[in-house]
C-alpha cells in the first residue's frame, strides 16, 4: 500500500495459479479499459432469514462445505431456485474457489477420506461468478483472494482467535464493512490448484469458528452504526466484537493500531453509503429473475453415487428441513460433550434451527451451557426468550436417538411427549412409597394451588387421583411457541422448590393441555428401561424415537450414523 498497490492478492504457499492467469476468472480491474464493465449472476435477497450461504453447490460440489459456514448449514444443500443481477464493478473483495484441496473444516476432511488418501476435488470452472447481496454472507479465506483498494482496510487478521478461525473471522467482519461502502464479495470459479499435502491440523484450531460462527453472522447482519466515517465504523464494529466474544480486547487495540497505519501511508477512506438493508427491498418480478442450475459433479470421497436415488434424498433432507427448520433442538448431554458435541450438531443441526447443548458442566469452547438435568426444565425459558421466532422447541436426551424422517406428521402446534409410553410416563402411588415421592407430591400440591384458573382446571381435570403422582422420564418432548408462555409461568411458580424434571414436565403438560389434545406421535416410539446387548438389532428406522442408546465417543457416533442412515441414506457422508 505505502508503494502505490491497487489490489492485493491473498494467497498461501501450497497453490498454483490454473492456466497461470490470475485475470482469466478474477476482475483484477474494476474500472478503465481493463475492466469487463458486465452485470454479475447474484443470489436472491427473497428470503430474508437466508444470511449465508454454501458457494461450493454453486460451483457443481453440493457436498462439500467450506471452512467457516457453520454447521447447522451444511445440510442445505438445494441450489438455488433463481438468481438476480448486479451491476459489476464494486466487487472489492474477490473469493476465488480451489481445485485439488479446496478450504474445508476439519470436520470435512477427518471424516471424508482415509488418512493417508489427498484431496483432488474439481468445480465447474465454467459457472459463472456469483455476487452476494447485502444480508446475506460467504465464508472469506486468506487462501485464495483478492482485495481491491476499497477495502484494504479489511485485511487486518485478528490475533486473538486460533489461527484456522482468524481469516473467516476477518472476512465476515469485513463484508458486513464492505456493505456500509456499496461493495459486494463475488465468489469466482476455480483460480487456484491447491495440494493436499496430508498434513491434519488440530481441530482445536477451528474451536472460534465451529462455537461462535452462526451467531457472529446473526449479530453482523442485524448490527448497525450511527458513525459518519468507515473508520470510525470499524472501530466501533471491533469494540462491539469483542463485548459479545467474539475476539478479545487485544483486537480493538490491534484495529486502532491498523488504521492509524493506513492514515500514515495516506490510504483514502472510501466514502459511506447508505445501507440497502435498512431501505424496503424490491420485489423480485419475473423479469429480474435469472436462471443458472448448478451442476452436480462427482463427489468422489464421499461414497455416494450421483444418480436419481441421491436426488430424491436430497429432496427429502430439503423437505425436513423446510419442515423443522424453524424448531430449536435443545439437547441435554450427560456423556463426554468433548467426544460427542459437534458431532450432534452435525447431525441434527441439518435438519433444525440450530442445536442448543446443556450438560452438566459449562464448555465455552464447545458452546455447551451449564445445566443440572434434575432441574433441566428451569434452564429452558431462558432459551425460549433467546428465539422468540421460533416455531416451537423439541428438548431431547443423549441417551434418546430421534429419527426425524417419522415425524413429519406431528402437529407443531401441539405438546408432544412420552404419556402413552407406559415404560416412560407412570403413575406412583404416594402411600408406602418413599420420603423423595411424599416430598415431591407435596411441592406439587403447592404449585397446583397457585396456578392461574386455566392451567389449575386442566390439571385436575387430567389428575383424578391426588394420591398418586405422576412420573415421566422426560427424555424427549416438544413445547409449540404459543405454549411457551404458559410453560414459563409454570417454572416461575416453582421457584426455588427442588421439584425433579421428572415430576415437574409431566406435572405442566397436564396443566397446559388436556392429553387429548397432546400429539401422539411418541406413542409408537422404540422404549426400553435398559440398554440393550444387542443395541444394533434394538434399533428400529421406522419409529419416531429409539430409547435407550449410548454414545461416548466418536466410534459410538459413527456406529450410529450408519445404523441411522436406514431412514436418512445421506447421513453416510457424514462417515
Amino acid at each position: 500500500m505505502q508503494h502505490g498497490a491497487k489490489k492485493i492478492y491473498d494467497v498461501d504457499d501450497r497453490g498454483d495459479l490454473i492456466d497461470n492467469d490470475i485475470g482469466k476468472h478474477f476482475d483484477v480491474e474494476l474500472i478503465g479499459k481493463g475492466a469487463r464493465q458486465e452485470v454479475i449472476l447474484q443470489y436472491s435477497h427473497e428470503n430474508p432469514n437466508r444470511t449465508v450461504v454454501n458457494p461450493y453447490i454453486h460451483f457443481g460440489q453440493r457436498s462439500i462445505w467450506p471452512r467457516g459456514l457453520p454447521l447447522e448449514n451444511v445440510g442445505e444443500i438445494g441450489h438455488n431456485e433463481f438468481y438476480t443481477e448486479v451491476f459489476g464493478g464494486r466487487q472489492f473483495i474477490q473469493q476465488g474457489i480451489s481445485n485439488g484441496l479446496p478450504d474445508v473444516d476439519s470436520v470435512f476432511y477427518f471424516t471424508r477420506k482415509p488418512v493417508l488418501e489427498a484431496f483432488d476435488i474439481r468445480f465447474d470452472e465454467h459457472a459463472p461468478k456469483v455476487a452476494l447481496p447485502q444480508g446475506m454472507m460467504v465464508p472469506v479465506n486468506s487462501f485464495n483472494t483478492i482485495f481491491h483498494s476499497s477495502a484494504f482496510w479489511g485485511l487486518m487478521l485478528p490475533v486473538s482467535v486460533s489461527s484456522m478461525a482468524s481469516d473467516v473471522l476477518r472476512g465476515y467482519w469485513a463484508q458486513r464493512l464492505l456493505w456500509e461502502v456499496g461493495g459486494y464479495v463475488v465468489v469466482y470459479p476455480p483460480t487456484v490448484h491447491r495440494y493436499d499435502r496430508i498434513e491434519a491440523y488440530p481441530f482445536s484450531e477451528e474451536k472460534d469458528l465451529h462455537v461462535n460462527v452462526g451467531r457472529l453472522i446473526n449479530f453482523l447482519v442485524g448490527w448497525r452504526s450511527n458513525k459518519h466515517r468507515l473508520f470510525e465504523k470499524i472501530l466501533e464494529l471491533s469494540y462491539v466484537m469483542a463485548e459479545e466474544g467474539f475476539w478479545m480486547g487485544k483486537d480493538v487495540q490491534f484495529t486502532a493500531a491498523w488504521l492509524q497505519d493506513l492514515l500514515a501511508v495516506g490510504y483514502q477512506q472510501p466514502r459511506l453509503m447508505s445501507l440497502e438493508l435498512d431501505r424496503p427491498r424490491a420485489n423480485i418480478g419475473h423479469g429480474d429473475r435469472k436462471e443458472f442450475v448448478p451442476q452436480k459433479l462427482p463427489s468422489v470421497h464421499l461414497g455416494v453415487e450421483e444418480i436419481g436415488t441421491v436426488n430424491f434424498e436430497i429432496a427429502n433432507l430439503i423437505h425436513w428441513r423446510k419442515t423443522f427448520g424453524n424448531v430449536v433442538l435443545i439437547m441435554f448431554c450427560s456423556g463426554p460433550v468433548e467426544r460427542t458435541a459437534l458431532e450432534w450438531r452435525l447431525l441434527y443441526g441439518r435438519i433444525f434451527k440450530t442445536v442448543i447443548i446443556l450438560s452438566g458442566q459449562k464448555n465455552v469452547d464447545l458452546a455447551v451451557e451449564e445445566g443440572q438435568l434434575d432441574h433441566a426444565y428451569k434452564y429452558l425459558p431462558k432459551l425460549f426468550d433467546r428465539y422468540t421466532s421460533a416455531e416451537g422447541f423439541l428438548f431431547l436426551k443423549d441417551d434418546t436417538i430421534l429419527n426425524y424422517w417419522n415425524l413429519l406428521q406431528a402437529d407443531k402446534t401441539k405438546l408432544w411427549i412420552t404419556n402413552k409410553v407406559s415404560e416412560s410416563w407412570t403413575s406412583v402411588s404416594i402411600s408406602g412409597n418413599s420420603d423423595w415421592f411424599v416430598k415431591q407430591a407435596d411441592m406439587v400440591k403447592k404449585v397446583v394451588a397457585t396456578m392461574p384458573v386455566h392451567l389449575q382446571v386442566n390439571y385436575r381435570e387430567t389428575v383424578k387421583d391426588h394420591k398418586s403422582l405422576a412420573i415421566c422420564n422426560s427424555e424427549i418432548f416438544y413445547v409449540p411457541r404459543h405454549l411457551v408462555a404458559d410453560f414459563i409461568d409454570l417454572v416461575n411458580l416453582v421457584g426455588d422448590l427442588d421439584i425433579h424434571h421428572k415430576v415437574a414436565i409431566p406435572m405442566f403438560f397436564s396443566a397446559i393441555a388436556l392429553p387429548q389434545n397432546f400429539d401422539p406421535v411418541f406413542s409408537s416410539m422404540e422404549y426400553k428401561q435398559n440398554i440393550p446387548s444387542n443395541s444394533t438389532s434394538f434399533y428400529s428406522a421406522e419409529v419416531p424415537a429409539v430409547h435407550p442408546w449410548n454414545v461416548s465417543s466418536e466410534q459410538d457416533f459413527i456406529k450410529l450414523i450408519r445404523i441411522m442412515a436406514a431412514g436418512d441414506p445421506l447421513l453416510m457422508e457424514l462417515v
